[in-house]
C-alpha cells in the first residue's frame, strides 16, 4: 500500500500565520503610502494658494482679507494673527478675494473633497504685513525632519502634522484647526 503524503495541520497553520504576516505588512503599506499622498496633495494646494496670496499682495500692497462673516475667532487668534478663516473662505464662495489670482479653481484635498473646515486654514496679521497658511497633515514629522512640519495642536481628532507655509508660519502652527479630514 503506497502512503499519502500531505501537509500536517501544524504546517498548514504556519504558512496561513505567515501569509497573515505579509498582508498586514502590505496594507500597512498601502495606508502609509496612502496619507503621503493625500499629505502630498495638501501641501500643493497650500503652495497653490500662497503663490495667489503673494500675487494679491503684490497688485494691492497688503495680503487679502478674510471676506465678511468668515473670521474663525480667538480659537485662532495669535498675539498678532487677528485674522483667521478657513482656506477656502479666501479661494471659492461670493467674491471671494483670491478669485483671478489662483491657477484653477479651488479644490478641497481632503478625502471625497470634504470640506476644508477645521482642516486648513488662512491666518492674517494686517498690522505687521505677515500670513500664514497652514494644512494639518496625517502624518507626523519630527522637528527639523521637513521645513514647514510642526506638531499637531493639542485636541487634534485625527492627524498627528501641521504644514504651514508663510512668513508667520512659525507663529500659528495650525492654531485652531482640529480635523486633518474636513468636517
Amino acid at each position: 500500500m503506497k502512503k499519502l503524503k500531505a501537509f500536517t495541520l501544524v504546517e498548514l497553520l504556519i504558512v496561513m500565520a505567515i501569509i497573515s504576516f505579509l498582508v498586514v505588512g502590505a496594507w500597512s503599506a498601502l495606508q502609509y503610502g496612502l496619507a503621503k499622498s493625500r499629505d502630498t496633495q495638501r501641501e500643493k494646494t497650500v503652495r497653490g494658494i500662497q503663490a495667489a496670496v503673494e500675487g494679491y499682495y503684490s497688485d494691492h500692497g497688503q495680503y487679502p482679507a478674510c471676506p465678511s462673516g468668515t473670521d474663525k475667532g480667538a480659537s485662532y487668534h495669535t498675539t498678532n494673527f487677528t485674522e483667521a478663516c478657513d482656506l477656502e473662505d479666501i479661494a471659492t464662495g461670493t467674491n471671494p478675494p483670491l478669485q483671478g489670482y489662483l491657477d484653477s479653481a479651488f479644490q478641497s484635498p481632503l478625502p471625497g473633497g470634504a470640506s476644508t473646515e477645521n482642516a486648513m486654514a488662512y491666518y492674517r496679521d494686517p498690522v505687521h504685513h505677515k500670513y500664514a497658511i497652514c494644512t494639518l497633515t496625517e502624518l507626523k514629522h519630527t522637528t527639523g525632519d521637513k521645513p514647514n512640519y510642526y506638531s499637531a495642536p493639542s485636541g487634534v481628532t485625527y492627524g498627528n502634522g501641521c504644514f504651514c507655509l508663510g512668513p508667520g508660519a512659525d507663529e500659528v502652527q495650525c492654531k485652531g484647526l482640529t480635523n486633518a479630514n474636513g468636517s
